[in-house]
């Protein structure tokens, strides 16, 4: 048994995400990246959906609020983006729970 709905309980890799599933007063997760003159930082934050409107949602992290495209977001309890690297569930969809 897996510790989350988000990972394949077959080949325990994770499942692709439904961002369409996504609605306001829910937790998420996303990457804001910064590019200086030399380098480039990626953070991750975690902020509550406030408003969407079609594909893009305004999102209050901390003291701000920045709207980001819902396929941008990550359930708070899912996988981040960064496990993707190591490949997603490709089992049908009736083999994987």
């Amino acid at each position: 048994m897996t510790m989350s709905k988000y990972i394949c309980d077959t080949c325990n890799k994770p499942k692709p995400i439904d961002t369409s599933a996504l609605q306001v007063g829910d937790k998420v997760n996303f990457t804001v990246r910064s590019i200086g003159r030399s380098s480039a930082s990626f953070k991750s934050k975690s902020g509550v959906i406030e408003a969407i409107d079609g594909d893009m949602c305004s999102v209050k992290y901390g003291s701000n609020t920045r709207v980001i495209k819902r396929d941008a977001l990550t359930p708070h309890d899912a996988p981040s983006p960064l496990t993707w690297i190591f490949g997603g569930c490709e089992c049908n969809p009736e083999q994987s729970s």
